[in-house]
């Protein structure tokens, strides 16, 4: 056999031997996601103080995204206990209950192994408030709280957004 034919012999075994190796040696794909409950999340919050001297009313629309990884035991059922307004250090409460309309509507199902994105409308009709709510909310960053009840976990948890400054402030 000449010299470049058994090199080349050489290098083909070489190569379907290292391929193989490479086949074996390779891990697994594991999904190492352990979501077994709603994992939820407030993003994209966005709020406007509007409203006279006599009424503060506040409007704008956030979304709340639904996590449920592969390892759920079953789909989870989410429903919304309520929506509010609080500083951005999560200390006081200044909107104990915003009236809100979600699309999808709550409950919501979120199945295994998928993400739910929950798009929340607050219209001022559905929120005025006392004229003097004008200075809490104009004092600084809120947050938007989002209160749910996920069926797998059996009890509530909340998620908060970012802090951000509400439109409309003086």
């Amino acid at each position: 056999m000449s010299g470049a034919r058994a090199a080349g012999s050489f290098a083909a075994r070489a190569a379907g031997s290292f391929a193989a190796s490479a086949l074996v040696l390779l891990p697994a794909c594991i999904n190492t996601d352990a979501a077994v409950f709603v994992e939820p999340n407030v993003s994209s919050a966005a709020l406007t103080v509007v409203g006279s001297a006599l009424v503060t009313g506040v409007e704008g629309s956030f979304t709340v995204s639904l996590h449920l990884g592969p390892r759920a035991a079953d789909d989870a059922e989410v429903l919304a206990v309520g929506f509010s307004i609080v500083t951005a250090d999560a200390a006081q409460t200044l909107v104990p209950s915003l009236g809100v309309t979600a699309s999808p509507e709550f409950p919501v199902t979120v199945p295994i192994d998928s993400d739910v994105a929950v798009l929340v409308s607050v219209a001022v009709a559905d929120n005025q408030l006392e004229a003097n709510a004008r200075d809490a909310l104009c004092a600084g960053d809120v947050r938007v709280r989002a209160v749910l009840q996920d069926s797998l976990r059996g009890s509530i948890v909340s998620a908060d957004s970012e802090p951000f400054a509400p439109g409309g402030c003086p």
